[in-house]
C-alpha cells in the first residue's frame, strides 16, 4: 500500500462512497459532482490550502483517500480524515492507510499532534477505538456532537502524537 496524488476521478469515487454513509461525516448533506469538482480544484490542487489529501493505492488500484485537515504549522497539529471504499472496509486497509498518513504528518510535515473525532453513530467507531488502543491513545467522550434522525449522538475525540506513533 502507498499514498499517491489524488486525481479528479479519485475524488469523484470518494464523493460516491461518502454519500453512502453520510451520517459518518461532518457535512450533513449529499455532495454533488459539481461540489466535489470544486473541492478538487479549490482544495486538493491548491498547494497553499491548509488541507492535504492523498490517494490510498493498493498496488495500482485506488481504494481510498486520507487527509490532514486544518493543518496548523504554528501549533504543529491537524485533523485526520479517512474515506475507504465501503466494499474494502474491515480488511486492514484503513489501519495501514492511517499509519501512512501519520507518517506523512509527523515526519514529512513535522506535526506533533494529529487529532480526530468519530461520532458514536458511525460504523467507523470500533476502528478508531481499536487504533487508539493499539497506540495507547486516550479517548475522550464529547456529548451531543451529531444530530441524526432526531437523535443527538455523542462522539469520541482522540489525539495521536509523534511519541505514540514512533516506528511508523
Amino acid at each position: 500500500m502507498r499514498l499517491d496524488a489524488m486525481t479528479r476521478e479519485n475524488a469523484e469515487l470518494v464523493r460516491r462512497w461518502r454519500n453512502i454513509d453520510i451520517d459518518m461525516y461532518r457535512t450533513p448533506f449529499m455532495l454533488t459532482e459539481e461540489m466535489q469538482s470544486d473541492f478538487y480544484d479549490d482544495v486538493i490542487c491548491d498547494r497553499y490550502a491548509k488541507h492535504r489529501f492523498w490517494a490510498v493505492m493498493l498496488a495500482d488500484v485506488f481504494i481510498g483517500m486520507v487527509g490532514l485537515v486544518n493543518i496548523s504549522l504554528e501549533n504543529r497539529s491537524a485533523e485526520v480524515s479517512v474515506v475507504i471504499d465501503p466494499e474494502l472496509r474491515k480488511q486492514g486497509h484503513g489501519r495501514k492507510a492511517v499509519d501512512l498518513l501519520l507518517g506523512e504528518g509527523f515526519y514529512r510535515i513535522n506535526l506533533d499532534n494529529i487529532y480526530g473525532e468519530c461520532y458514536k453513530c458511525s460504523p467507523a467507531r470500533g476502528f478508531w477505538e481499536s487504533a487508539c488502543m493499539e497506540r495507547g491513545v486516550k479517548i475522550y467522550e464529547l456529548p451531543r456532537r451529531k444530530y441524526v434522525s432526531g437523535i443527538y449522538w455523542d462522539s469520541i475525540y482522540f489525539n495521536f502524537t509523534r511519541t505514540n506513533t514512533e516506528g511508523l
